[in-house]
């Protein structure tokens, strides 16, 4: 099946991201895909412009989390926005000479959690859902990434390198309780719908090489779930709102691709979602599982580099650009 893939260019995840990350910036089987909650369809309301939110009836649940690349007297910096996830409603959150950037929702979409370099160094934020309220929650004065919040949105996990190796921390939203789950060159969390699990990507080993794993959500039982083929990496891993699924970044040298497969890591499940040529990164769920945003390079013209904002269907169809092709936009994140 790999054999099969298109070959595209890779490109570094971020400047500061740690070393296991900082490869990447930015024949499928018919399989079951993501079930969306039952609910009744007469529930439906517009949230956003022509937007449905069934089963999740806000407006907020049709946002999209994002980061922007701006550009104030030569110097570059990023900021976090907000849209509906048709591309409308576009809103600024933050607004400092610093970079913020890797925003996730809380399950109740009051809130943002994100990494801001407003300190000097990477550390943990939280601010309200339309950027007031900010409050920082580490101070780790180290290199601090990849945010997700517990599904019942009392706790952050979190990677830092305040530990050698690097690892996985998790935190209460207040910022007490802070607490080391793992350690072995570990980071990009994203917690199971029920809370009892965390999806991870893992460097460990003799080469170093990133896949997918799940722990309990106290660090235990640590279990690699994507394949490991040789010269083949995977990382961003968002976990479905059914609890069945988790979406991923597969990647070699100058392929990146987005994959699916069942959470219990049965390789018979992989599906491809999306494979543009180009790089396609930062997958992640709906709130009701229904369809995945990510960013891609596929709009890129030289002599511009430009990142944009896409949605698919849960089963890869349908992808359909949101953000405009005169910014850079990047990490992109709907779901919890």
């Amino acid at each position: 099946m790999i054999a099969t893939l298109r070959t595209t260019r890779t490109r570094a995840v971020s400047a500061g991201l740690l070393a296991a990350t900082a490869a990447l910036l930015s024949a499928c089987q018919d399989n079951p895909e993501p079930v969306a909650p039952t609910a009744d369809p007469s529930a439906s309301i517009v949230a956003g412009p022509g937007i449905l939110c069934w089963p999740y009836c806000t407006a907020a649940f049709n946002r999209v989390a994002f980061v922007r690349t701006l550009t104030d007297g030569g110097i570059q910096n990023t900021e976090i926005y907000s849209m509906y996830a048709d591309g409308t409603g576009e809103t600024r959150l933050t607004y400092n000479v610093e970079s913020d950037g890797q925003p996730v929702f809380s399950p109740d979409r009051s809130k943002i959690a994100f990494v801001s370099y407003r300190t000097g160094k990477s550390e943990l934020f939280v601010m309200n859902a339309d950027g007031s309220n900010v409050k920082q929650l580490t101070s780790h004065a180290v290199q601090v990434t990849g945010p997700a919040w517990s599904p019942d949105g009392t706790r952050i996990a979190f990677t830092s390198s305040h530990v050698t190796p690097y690892g996985i921390f998790v935190i209460n939203a207040d910022g007490t309780g802070e607490k080391l789950l793992t350690n072995n060159y570990d980071n990009q969390p994203s917690f199971s719908p029920d809370g009892t699990k965390l999806v991870f990507v893992s460097s460990r080993g003799v080469t170093h090489q990133q896949h997918v794993f799940t722990m309990n959500a106290d660090g235990t039982n640590q279990v690699q779930i994507t394949p490991g083929y040789s010269g083949w990496q995977e990382m961003m891993p968002h976990w479905s709102p059914d609890g069945q699924r988790v979406v991923f970044v597969w990647y070699s040298y100058n392929d990146s691709m987005i994959y699916s497969m069942f959470a219990n890591g049965d390789l018979n499940s992989l599906k491809m979602l999306v494979n543009s040529a180009k790089k396609d990164t930062y997958p992640s769920w709906s709130p009701d599982g229904s369809k995945i945003v990510f960013t891609s390079s596929r709009d890129a013209t030289y002599p511009y580099y430009r990142n944009t904002i896409y949605t698919a269907n849960a089963d890869g169809s349908g992808q359909t650009r949101i953000s405009p092709l005169t910014s850079t936009n990047s990490q992109s994140f709907w779901g919890r």
